[in-house]
């Protein structure tokens, strides 16, 4: 009779627990809305003709997406489910070529994904939970061919989009591709810049509902079958300046005046350093950094930095700015001389 009690207490003791150490978003059994897990950024590359993949086999032009998301937790206990992007799934030659999240030390890791191809979603989870309050950042990259083709080597193509959910910052970002004439947007570009020497028009946006979404039509000229972007890039060497330092090759191995300008292993996750808005900023493919603040009795404080670290933040800051286009080259030149 004792053994029997014994066992049966373990037994309660065994099913308690399971309720007892459930994350608290399950236990809860919350119905989880967009809402409250909103954008916190969110930029968009798109790139007309950058690259050909090695498995495209179509004698269509490729575009590719690149789709960076910083999703905050507003559902007040930790969430440990699905999140979901909208893609054009059935658009022809569609497929992904990455999905990814940012580990805390700014690598990418793959992760796995579903594609609902009626519903025009690509569906993963997380590896990890996502705190409350805390924020989840991924990015997801894809190829397809949207392109209407025109006489006299005419091209267009339209990019529309609905993030699902709220938007506190964003920004889109179209390049034009090598050698392309006539690029025109139907929209005016709130910054246009210039990156690895390839025009750049931005767009900026805020605080968009669940419901809006936004629109662009593009058209522009360029013969079909000539070299893609980056096959052009591929040819070129970047100035040895700390203009482009950093945006090339290992963010540890700045780049010398001979170093390819954008390499073939670079080339899909080009879009991790380009800057958009001024919202991702991203040094280097692999060295993306978290500004470090440590908290104290007086609340968050910067850790201390020594006189040659602060020199190198102000050049970063300042190289924000160039790209961004806030100075121009000769008050950015002027500004990196008074630093030596």
């Amino acid at each position: 009779m004792r053994d029997k009690v014994f066992r049966w207490f373990i037994i309660s003791i065994l099913i308690f627990s399971q309720f007892l150490f459930v994350p608290k978003g399950v236990e809860a059994g919350l119905e989880v809305t967009n809402d409250q897990l909103p954008y916190e950024e969110v930029g968009i590359q798109v790139m007309p003709e950058y690259v050909t993949p090695e498995s495209w086999e179509s004698e269509e032009r490729a575009m590719l997406i690149g789709y960076h998301g910083l999703i905050r937790n507003d559902t007040g206990s930790t969430y440990i489910g699905d999140l979901s992007v909208v893609v054009p799934a059935n658009e022809t030659n569609f497929f992904v070529a990455l999905i990814g999240e940012y580990s805390d030390e700014g690598d990418v890791q793959d992760v796995d994904f579903d594609l609902d191809e009626e519903n025009g979603l690509v569906t993963w989870q997380p590896n990890q939970p996502i705190d409350e309050n805390g924020t989840y950042r991924f990015v997801i990259e894809y190829y397809y061919s949207p392109f209407v083709e025109g006489d006299n080597h005419h091209v267009s193509f339209d990019f529309s989009t609905n993030f699902q959910r709220p938007v506190e910052q964003g920004g889109v970002m179209f390049m034009v591709p090598y050698a392309a004439e006539n690029f025109t947007i139907n929209e005016e570009a709130d910054q246009i810049s210039d990156m690895f020497g390839v025009p750049v028009h931005a767009f900026e946006f805020n605080q968009l509902s669940t419901e809006q979404q936004i629109e662009f039509e593009t058209s522009y000229e360029r013969e079909k079958g000539m070299l893609s972007t980056l096959e052009a890039l591929e040819t070129q060497s970047p100035p040895d300046d700390d203009v482009h330092a950093g945006l090339v090759n290992n963010a540890q191995q700045p780049p010398t005046g001979n170093s390819e300008l954008i390499s073939t292993e670079n080339a899909v996750m080009i879009s991790l350093s380009v800057v958009i808005a001024g919202l991702f900023v991203f040094l280097g493919l692999r060295g993306y950094k978290r500004t470090a603040l440590i908290s104290g009795d007086e609340g968050l404080r910067k850790d201390k930095k020594t006189k040659r670290e602060n020199i190198e933040l102000e050049k970063k800051r300042l190289k924000k700015q160039f790209i961004n286009g806030d100075i121009d080259e000769k008050t950015y030149r002027s500004k990196l001389s008074n630093l030596s």
